[in-house]
């Protein structure tokens, strides 16, 4: 028998960060590893070979690290509990969870599944989105393969939506798609032309969406209280703020592209927002009004903030009165949440920072801006956006300052109510898998007593 020859072994370094981390092998293999699809967690590879930032836009008048920022959203679909989504519902078998190219996609390449998923922004989440989503945004497509990719990741969040029982299955082709599709998003964004401003808009745009979707947990909903402004689970704020410095840098170039419409009609919801002279008199104004009124001439606010940090206080409070007054005059659905994304592009780095410290007055002010979100309810992927981030002011903030929060508390309640009776009585498949989770949202989401019989009532009439 001849001596064996002992194989050389060549240490590869290009594996993923999560095998990496567990010190196992990694075959490589992307945009998703066969370890990491086995393990049902998010894949991730190091950044190698990006083209120099020191690149700047055209426009000086745009922070970059605004736009570096939404590049670098945590997208990924984790469950309701925060840990990353399974591939297969609990009812279907692995093995049929998906087609057997979902797991070797590569960018600009598109299967079956990906006919069904387009078939399905097309007619029917599109719709839902109204503006440029439905006709210019698909055509802006057809000629950018990370555009393509962030609308199928679209399309397939609305179908998890849709099919609960399937949304595993859903959420993996979604993340999946939008994993293919930073790269070349990132490259676009270093360099932002009139050839490509629209496509890196219409995309962020989807990168939004994917934050604001239903699936994602409400710990996701904070900044973190980390050195960087932009890093951390606060990537709602990321992307629209990254959005807003996108239309900034390139409004020149988008004023007369396909976006023309979004652009303008945003520009005229800012306006409206500062040429607001007279408040409206209801509980919703009168709330807010306490903030500036009690709050923050309370001694103990007074002290421990900076000037700077009272005119961040002061400021946010003026946009969002404007914004809340002048959002009454519509009940467009587009309109309504372009008045909500604007609020979040307007307040100051200053008030981004006291929001993630936990500063009380920051809190109940961002508490007030449930009111706008409110009015966004009837879109799938802003359906719980209000209450779920209004549930996770109230945990972070001390029970002392319950008082300046209770309209909020009443309304968002009564908010979720609606969505709860509106999905029992009106959806076809009447999802009661989503059920539970409104129900004993509602009957968590307030530490008074008093709430829980009428929690109860809705279990009753709902079950």
């Amino acid at each position: 028998m001849p001596p064996q020859t002992r194989r050389t072994h060549t240490k590869s370094r290009g594996g993923c960060l999560e095998c990496k981390r567990r010190k196992l092998k990694c075959d490589e293999e992307k945009p998703v590893c066969s370890g990491c699809i086995k393990r049902s967690i998010r894949c991730e590879f190091a950044i190698s070979r990006l083209p120099s930032t020191s690149r700047q836009p055209e426009d000086s008048g745009t922070s970059p690290v605004s736009l570096s920022a939404i590049s670098s959203c945590d997208v990924s679909t984790p469950s309701r509990n925060g840990r990353p989504g399974i591939l297969a519902s609990p009812g279907m078998p692995s093995n049929e969870a998906l087609s057997p190219s979902a797991t070797t996609k590569t960018v600009g390449n598109f299967d079956m599944d990906d006919m069904a998923l387009y078939h399905q922004f097309i007619t029917e989440t599109a719709a839902t989105m109204g503006g440029p989503w439905v006709k210019e945004v698909p055509r802006l497509s057809i000629s950018c393969d990370y555009l393509m990719h962030g609308m199928l990741s679209t399309a397939a969040l609305h179908l998890a939506y849709l099919h609960p029982g399937q949304r595993g299955r859903y959420e993996f082709l979604s993340t999946q798609h939008r994993t293919l599709a930073l790269g070349p998003f990132q490259q676009d964004l270093l360099s932002i032309t009139p050839e490509n401003c629209n496509q890196v808009l219409a995309f962020s745009g989807f990168m939004i969406i994917a934050q604001f979707a239903p699936s994602c947990p409400p710990e996701a909903l904070f900044p973190s209280p980390s050195s960087s402004l932009y890093k951390g689970p606060a990537n709602w704020i990321v992307c629209l703020r990254g959005c807003s410095s996108i239309v900034t840098q390139a409004r020149r170039y988008m004023i007369s592209g396909p976006l023309e419409g979004l652009i303008s009609q945003g520009m005229q919801a800012s306006a409206l927002a500062r040429e607001v002279t007279e408040l409206p008199e209801n509980e919703d104004f009168r709330s807010l009004q306490r903030i500036s009124g009690e709050v923050l001439k309370l001694q103990s606010i007074k002290e421990t903030t900076t000037v700077d940090e009272m005119e961040s206080y002061i400021a946010a409070i003026y946009w969002l009165q404007g914004l809340l007054a002048a959002s009454l005059t519509t009940t467009d659905s587009l309109i309504s949440r372009i008045f909500s994304s604007i609020w979040p592009t307007q307040v100051s780095d200053t008030f981004i920072r006291t929001l993630g410290e936990g500063r009380p007055p920051a809190l109940i002010i961002t508490a007030h801006y449930c009111l706008l979100l409110q009015r966004c309810y009837s879109c799938w992927y802003m359906e719980h956006r209000a209450y779920d981030l209004f549930k996770a002011i109230q945990q972070d903030l001390p029970t002392e300052w319950g008082p300046y929060i209770e309209r909020m508390l009443a309304t968002t309640l009564k908010q979720q109510g609606k969505v709860l009776i509106s999905s029992l009585l009106f959806s076809a498949s009447l999802n009661v898998s989503r059920i539970p989770y409104l129900v004993s949202g509602i009957a968590s989401a307030t530490r008074a007593s008093w709430i829980l019989p009428g929690a109860a009532h809705i279990r009753n009439v709902a079950l």
